[in-house]
């Protein structure tokens, strides 16, 4: 771990775009069928409640790829100062306006210069809300 930042990918805007495609479905699929709903994901929940316990205190937390918003706005109500980055400008829209008590800007996760990272949490892809990775960053000076 530490302050990175990667070689920008040759795909990244094909990546952009796709996903900028598909983030108004994503957003009503995770309202018509709760599927992204942390509260109603036991399994999930408890794994945030846990990360949360676990970061406490440690710095602010980064939700890379964070999409509609849903895991930020989870991590801010447990009390984390957390906030949330995503490559889809379209999926920031909906995480603004879902959970505008909370900051979600549109960068790449190859972008994160100026950052160290202190702790991380990955989720398998296989999870009902796909893959998700939270990391606890704290600034450069």
């Amino acid at each position: 771990m530490g302050s990175s930042s990667v070689r920008r990918p040759e795909d990244l805007d094909v990546v952009r775009e796709s996903y900028d495609r598909v983030a108004d479905n994503y957003v009503e699929m995770i309202a018509a069928t709760g599927l992204g709903d942390i509260r109603a994901q036991p399994w999930l929940r408890a794994a945030m409640d846990a990360f949360a316990d676990a970061v406490a205190g440690r710095g602010p937390v980064l939700d890379v790829g964070c999409g509609p918003g849903t895991v930020t706005a989870y991590l801010v109500d447990r009390g984390v100062d957390a906030s949330g980055v995503d490559l889809s400008p379209r999926m920031i829209e909906h995480a603004r306006r879902l959970y505008p008590q909370c900051r979600f800007d549109v960068a790449s996760a190859t972008e994160r210069t100026g950052l160290r990272t202190v702790a991380e949490l990955r989720l398998p892809a296989a999870a009902p809300i796909g893959p998700v990775v939270v990391l606890v960053a704290r600034r450069e000076q």
